[in-house]
Formats: C-alpha cells, sequence, structure tokens
C-alpha cells in the first residue's frame, strides 16, 4: 500500500475481561487509526455518554504521570498518544446494541443538538481525534434523512471546535454496511459531502441465519464479496478512496457442514459466544485449515464443524486488493481476536502498509 493508507482497528472497552486484552496488547506500531467502542446515546436526551466508567477511564492499567492523568483504556490511549504522535484514537459512538437509540434522537432537533454538543465535549475531555458513528441501520428514508442531518451537525462542530483550538481537522467516519439493499436505505452521496472515511463492514456475508454455510468475508466473486460491495459504493456515488475495508478476526462456525453451499446444523460453541471463534483459536484442534480461490480461508473437524475466516495470507491478499482498487486502507474487528507470532494477521497485514507519520494532537 502507497504511505498514507488507513491502518485501522477496533478496540472495545470490554476486550478488558473475558478476553483479558488490555491497552498494552494494542499493536499500536501497526496502527494508524484506533476506533474505540463504544459510547452510547440517551434517547431521552440525546446526550452521549460512556458506557463502561470502570473500563473507559479508572482502571489503574499503569501509573499516570500525575493524580490529575486520566485512568482506564482511554488514559493509556492518551499516554501512547503521547509517546507515538502518528496514531489517532477516534470514540465509536453505538454499534449493534445501542443502534436502536439512533432514531429517536436524530429526529428531533433539541435532541440532535445535544447529541452532538455531548459528543465533541467527550472528544475534548478525552483527547480523540475524531469521532465515529456505527448506526446499524437507520430503517426508513426519514431515518435516513435524519442520519444525514446528524452527520451534518457533527461535521459542523467538528470544524468549528478545531478552528477555536488552532487544531488540525478532527476526523468523521461511519461503520457502513456492505450489502447493497442496505446501501441503497442510505442518502451516501449526502453522506459523503461530511465524511472522511467509510469503515466498510464487509464480513458476516454468512452466518447461523442463512439456510446454507457460506464464507463470511470473501474478497472475490458476486455479492456478497468485498468487490462487490465496493462496485456497489461506486454506483451510488461513493469514491473508493474514502472507504476501508474491513477484516474480521474472527471466525463463524457451521455444524454439520459440508463446506460452503451446505445445508448446516447448528454453529459451534465459539470462544466467547455461540458460533463465533477468536481467530487466535483458529485453526481448531484437529482441523484442515484451507485457502480458497475466493480469497477466504476455512478449517474443518473430523466431526463435521466447519468454520470460516481470515488468515495472513487471505488479509494480505486483501490488501493488495485495497492498493489495487485505490481504497483508503483496511480496518480490523476487533482487535482482540488476533493471534500471536506468526500467525498474527495485523502485523501481517502492516508489512504491507507504510504508516502515515504525522502529528495527530
Amino acid at each position: 500500500m502507497a504511505q498514507g493508507k488507513v491502518h485501522g482497528g477496533y478496540f472495545t472497552s470490554w476486550s478488558i475481561y473475558g478476553r483479558g486484552y488490555k491497552p498494552n496488547a494494542l499493536p499500536t506500531q501497526h496502527l494508524t487509526h484506533i476506533f474505540y467502542a463504544f459510547a452510547d446515546v440517551k434517547t431521552d436526551s440525546g446526550t452521549v455518554f460512556l458506557t463502561d466508567p470502570w473500563a473507559d477511564v479508572q482502571i489503574p492499567h499503569d501509573s499516570p504521570a500525575s493524580d490529575s492523568d486520566l485512568r482506564g483504556n482511554l488514559g493509556a490511549l492518551l499516554r501512547h498518544k503521547r509517546a507515538d504522535r502518528t496514531t489517532k484514537v477516534i470514540l465509536s459512538v453505538g454499534g449493534w446494541s445501542f443502534s436502536s437509540h439512533f432514531a429517536p434522537v436524530a429526529s428531533d432537533p433539541r435532541k440532535r443538538a445535544e447529541c452532538v454538543r455531548s459528543a465533541v465535549e467527550l472528544l475534548e475531555d478525552h483527547a480523540f481525534d475524531g469521532l465515529d458513528w456505527d448506526w446499524e441501520f437507520p430503517e426508513n428514508p426519514q431515518q435516513a434523512a435524519d442520519y444525514v442531518s446528524l452527520l451534518r451537525e457533527v461535521r459542523y462542530a467538528l470544524e468549528n471546535h478545531a478552528q477555536r483550538k488552532n487544531e488540525p481537522r478532527y476526523l468523521l467516519t461511519v461503520a457502513a454496511p456492505a450489502g447493497e439493499e442496505k446501501l441503497r436505505g442510505l442518502r451516501l452521496q449526502e453522506m459523503d459531502q461530511v465524511l472522511d472515511y467509510w469503515n466498510v463492514m464487509t464480513y458476516d456475508f454468512a452466518g447461523s441465519w442463512d439456510e446454507r454455510a457460506g464464507h463470511q468475508a470473501t474478497l472475490r466473486g458476486p455479492a456478497p464479496s468485498c468487490e462487490a460491495t465496493v462496485a456497489a459504493f461506486g454506483r451510488f456515488g461513493v469514491p473508493p478512496h474514502k472507504l476501508v475495508l474491513g477484516i474480521p478476526l474472527y471466525g463463524r462456525s457451521f455444524l454439520k457442514c459440508g463446506g460452503p453451499g451446505s445445508s448446516f446444523k447448528g454453529v459451534g460453541k465459539g470462544t466467547h459466544e455461540a458460533g463465533l471463534y477468536d481467530y487466535r483459536a483458529l485453526p481448531l484442534p484437529g482441523a484442515q485449515e484451507e485457502l480458497h480461490p475466493c480469497g477466504a480461508a476455512s478449517c474443518r473437524t473430523s466431526d463435521g464443524e466447519w468454520v470460516t475466516y481470515d488468515t495472513p495470507f487471505t488479509a494480505r491478499d486483501k490488501a493488495g486488493y485495497v492498493k489495487w482498487a485505490g481504497l483508503a486502507g483496511a480496518f480490523y474487528w476487533d482487535l482482540s481476536g488476533d493471534a500471536e507470532g506468526q500467525r498474527a494477521i495485523v502485523p501481517a497485514v502492516a508489512q504491507e502498509v507504510s504508516k502515515a507519520r504525522r502529528r495527530v494532537r
């Protein structure tokens, strides 16, 4: 990839608990952007707030420089930024669990104003470099229009805030769907006018909701695939240089399954959730790993459990596609799932990425 490509990932507040994945485990030397997930929105007022104060700002991961310094995950990220000014840290608002909270806020001008005000306040108080909005997904034309109004007001507020502080431009991004049906329901060109990047969720192409098993994050081929998703954005007028391709650091499981296109009966137990294995747990013990021409990997156990996921090889393949297609870069959901050593995906893709060296704050 050319210098300046985005190479980012989502770090979730809850990673520090069951996964034991703390800020000092982040491969910060390989990342240009860290998206901290998630803040929520109060439906009665529109106020954006941090959802886990203990994880976010209280747990003493390391020794702050002074008693007044920020603790928790955000304190650790801030101290990293002080040591290495090349990484941007962005607050992500919403996510699948909180997305139902957006509609009543975005539709009300008073609540929307409070949403914008409080989000910018969190950005200032915790030294974020931007805001990422993850509404999954507006359900009708009115909600799509309200989403545009919200994003426009956020952009205006961020520009004013940067001017007051004499700071560089704050980033405004969204987590975007990969399916053409969901894209058709958004006002993409109007959104694109105020966005810096689209983090495109090019994963979960197949899962337990389907009648037949399939690869969850194929690079090539007809929809659903990464190539088809990028083409769909182009048809809706969004340029490729603003698209950031999503790479999953987990696999999806299918039981009693012969592979892609086959029927299945249930899903495996997973690492922390049924049907989902952290990439670090793959391939499953005794399973044979396979690479597929569509740009995906899988493994199969002797009793017929089939798991679809990415490996360093398929992820580097996607990095090559990012360069060829002129995309903005790549990101991961979520960073806690990566393996260590030679099977780690993030460092492998980083070999294809020239990290942008720029002062961010």
